[in-house]
């Protein structure tokens, strides 16, 4: 350290200027303060070193952009776009989440493809609808149907997938979604009857996160994580607390978060550069207290980012080795954190 107080340039192995070079730094050291600098070198005969004060840019939510730290500062919410009071006051003004399914469509020369039903709309909320799932998925019934879709996957030639005929896959909507278009058919009585044709996403009050290729989730590792993710999700001031864990596979786990506040057009808020950075940086936190509680690999499936997309929920589903798996409901906390009401 110098005379004046300051510390020699020190070179940082992860950030780098606008040139694409590593960034230096150095430290001034003031009675009981320390106050990082970024250098750079003033062209004078005197040859003294002119010292910027490192800042790091804030975004919306109140966090520092790519920090990897929990948000503990509450701040405006991250990408705006926030439904007013007034508004949410409406008839229907969040829309509904949508339940369908996902089934095998054959072609004319027998091909077969995945395609997901229109669905229905469920006015309950995704905690009450995957805890609906969940405990519909534990009754003999459900389990007995599993077990003959088993047996009639290890006996077949190929891979088995027309037993997904009898065994579908149940999703939800992480959107909540209204009718973007109707067709037309006759009723029993010949008289015709619009049903719906397709949706579109009206608000966002949740967001998920997929992870995948997850190793070593056994139920004692499944259930830390949980405890875990619930930690970090509670430490982020954009989101209300609320939250659910499905284990939808041997190697997956899917994370439901409550938005602090709900959002309107739902494409144009997941469009922010802010809430892009925030959702990656949130998924980090998640995949790594997964891993911290003793899972390993792994990945974030940024593709749930979109609006409008869907989540699994709990059921039974066909392993490829022909061995049934039941996704379930792992943790779910349906109240709110402390200091976490809306911000509106």
């Amino acid at each position: 350290m110098n005379a004046d107080g300051r510390t020699g340039g020190g070179q940082c192995q992860v950030c780098c200027g606008a040139d694409g070079k590593p960034t230096r730094y150095s430290v001034w050291y003031s009675g009981n303060s320390a106050v990082l600098y970024r250098w750079r070198e003033k062209v004078q005969k005197s040859k003294k070193y002119v010292l910027d004060i490192a800042v790091k840019p804030k975004t919306k939510g109140g966090n520092t952009a790519g920090e990897e730290g929990v948000a503990d500062q509450d701040g405006a919410p991250v990408g705006g776009y926030v439904m007013k009071a007034d508004k949410l006051k409406e008839p229907n003004a969040e829309g509904h989440h949508l339940c369908a399914l996902l089934k095998n469509l054959y072609t004319r020369d027998g091909s077969r493809t995945k395609f997901r039903t229109i669905g229905h709309l469920n006015s309950k909320d995704p905690i009450e609808i995957l805890e609906i799932a969940d405990r519909m998925s534990r009754s003999d019934k459900a389990l007995t149907q599993a077990k003959l879709c088993s047996w009639m996957t290890k006996q077949a030639l190929d891979s088995g997938e027309e037993c997904e005929d009898l065994l579908y896959t149940r999703m939800l909507s992480t959107s909540g979604m209204v009718v973007s278009s109707w067709k037309q058919t006759n009723g029993k009585s010949g008289q015709p009857v619009f049903l719906p044709n397709g949706w579109e996403p009206l608000a966002q009050s949740w967001i998920l996160f997929d992870l995948d290729d997850l190793q070593m989730l056994c139920e004692a590792v499944v259930n830390n994580a949980c405890n875990k993710v619930n930690a970090a999700v509670q430490r982020d001031v954009n989101l209300s607390g609320r939250v659910a864990v499905v284990q939808t596979g041997p190697n997956g786990l899917q994370v439901w978060c409550e938005l602090r506040e709900v959002r309107e057009q739902p494409r144009k808020w997941v469009a922010e550069h802010n809430t892009r950075e925030w959702y990656k940086g949130l998924g980090r936190r998640i995949l790594k207290s997964a891993r911290s509680a003793g899972a390993r690999g792994g990945f974030v499936d940024f593709a749930c980012y979109a609006a409008g997309r869907f989540g699994r929920r709990p059921g039974w589903r066909v392993l490829q080795s022909g061995d049934i798996f039941r996704s379930r409901l792992a943790y779910a906390r349906d109240e709110r954190g402390p200091n976490r009401e809306p911000r509106i």
